[in-house]
């Protein structure tokens, strides 16, 4: 397993390690890959600055505290608490003098990786407490591992390990942030219901007793897209099952969706589906 060079890096334990890969076009084009990776112990303060690196980085705090500087913000960090963030921003992290810490990280890219960021950083801010810590430690291991052994398969097993790391901190980011969304969490159930009947910022401004841009901006955290976004993919929805499973003219579909006429119905469903609905019903149907 290969050493970091502390002669290259101030403050760094001896027994850190650090791998770094060089993975194949097909790689990058099928698989969320590993750029770097890596366990590290400091005896000091040590300070990484960086920007327009195209990576996205996951640290885990193992002891020890620091802090990190990121999209005009400073977080403090210590035991149990971890960061996600985009290299392409300008940020900075460092160990604590009087107390240093032992991190693992993981540089990646690839596949989705940039909307599970987007998604993540949405909801929340850059630091965040796992859930399930043991979890976490276990799976940063495991990709060190894995990528310092360099099977042949360490690419698929890697990409795997990353989709689980990514899962276990959107798991975490939806029940951290669930005290401050519980008004957008009622509103996305309140439509769920009433999709199909006329809805209006307005009403649900009132209904909800919350502003228009407030209820808005809640919404889209939660969710990931505007309130009309997700009423217009619910409606599409139950229309693409009446075109399949019903005789209903599409007139009627219109009506029975929820759309104002028959001609808006039309152009939002090419523009969901790239089809009309006459073709969609027809393509299904054979």
């Amino acid at each position: 397993m290969s050493k970091i060079n502390t002669r290259a890096e101030e403050n760094i334990d001896r027994h850190s390690v650090r791998i770094i890969n060089t993975p194949s076009e097909e790689v990058k084009k099928s698989f969320f890959y590993v750029q770097e990776t890596g366990y590290m112990k400091t005896t000091g303060s040590n300070v990484t600055s960086r920007q327009s690196l195209g990576s996205f980085l996951i640290v885990y705090v193992l002891s020890g505290s620091g802090k990190l500087d990121y999209d005009g913000r400073t977080y403090a960090l210590g035991e149990g608490q971890a960061f996600f963030i985009n290299c392409e921003k300008p940020h900075c992290y460092c160990s604590d003098e009087e107390d240093p810490w032992e991190i693992l990280w993981v540089h990646f890219n690839g596949a989705t990786s940039a909307q599970y960021f987007d998604y993540f950083y949405r909801k929340t801010a850059a630091v965040f407490m796992p859930e399930n810590t043991f979890s976490m430690e276990n799976t940063l291991r495991n990709i060190i591992e894995i990528n310092d052994s360099a099977g042949a398969d360490c690419a698929i097993r890697s990409s795997l390990l990353i989709v689980t790391l990514l899962t276990e901190i959107l798991e975490t980011t939806a029940i951290s942030s669930e005290p401050v969304q519980e008004t957008a969490k009622t509103v996305k159930q309140y439509l769920n219901s009433n999709f199909t009947e006329k809805i209006t910022l307005e009403q649900l401004s009132a209904q909800f007793f919350m502003s228009k841009f407030h209820l808005e901006r809640e919404f889209k955290k939660y969710c990931g897209i505007t309130i009309f976004d997700y009423i217009t993919a619910k409606r599409i929805t139950l229309a693409k099952r009446l075109l399949r499973f019903t005789d209903k003219s599409i007139d009627e579909i219109s009506t029975a969706c929820g759309f104002s006429d028959q001609s808006y119905f039309n152009r939002q469903f090419k523009k969901a589906e790239g089809m009309t609905g006459t073709a969609f019903r027809k393509k299904w149907r054979n």
